[in-house]
């Protein structure tokens, strides 16, 4: 049976219905911390070390015509850490490099830094194997495809990142994008772009 609502009279008289007082805030904070405390740790993150070698090693099968002038443009440090999660590799010269950070800001078309002067990304979908390229010091970002089950011949050529990535140190080498700070961007296409906070 649904119930009336109070009428005028009631209201004022102060014997209408109350409603229930609000539960406060500090019972939320509360209770966060409670589930925070009985979520169990998570396991530490497995890094590798990686020699500037065994990087080249592993990027040289991915894509054909591997040569000196892939490994100058792509000027990987001496050393990186490795790490692996599902579907992706990240090489990075620092061990928090939030690398994924960069990742989804490029899926938004927006520039999130990393924690790291240098990084790769091998990024691996049901059908691709695309490549990221960051590199603060030349303040550029390269995002390309290096392979595609659906083509023939599935894998694309080296030199495709290499011209990108020439692309994208003239770009950035501009007098107007070094004074401003802006980043060089090949996401399919060139662009400068500002980079942004972290959400």
């Amino acid at each position: 049976m649904a119930r009336r609502s109070p009428n005028r009279a009631q209201a004022e008289s102060g014997n209408a219905p109350q409603l229930i007082a609000p539960v406060p805030r500090s019972y939320f904070d509360i209770l966060k911390k409670r589930m925070k405390e009985e979520q169990p740790p998570l396991p530490p993150i497995r890094l590798e070390r990686r020699t500037r070698r065994q990087v080249h090693d592993g990027l040289r099968m991915l894509a054909n015509g591997w040569n000196g002038g892939i490994e100058a443009a792509l000027c990987v440090p001496s050393e990186l850490l490795l790490f692996e999660g599902t579907g992706t590799r990240f090489y990075s010269t620092t061990e928090n490099s939030n690398l994924s950070a960069l990742l989804s800001g490029l899926g938004m078309g927006k520039l999130f830094l990393p924690e790291t002067p240098y990084g790769i990304v091998l990024h691996e979908t049901a059908s691709t194997i695309n490549f990221v390229l960051f590199d603060a010091k030349r303040r550029i970002v390269v995002r390309d495809r290096l392979l595609c089950y659906h083509d023939d011949p599935p894998q694309r050529d080296w030199s495709v990142v290499k011209n990108h990535v020439d692309a994208a140190l003239a770009l950035a080498g501009a007098e107007d994008a070094k004074n401003k700070g802006l980043f060089a961007v090949y996401d399919g296409t060139l662009k400068l772009m500002k980079p942004e906070a972290h959400p």
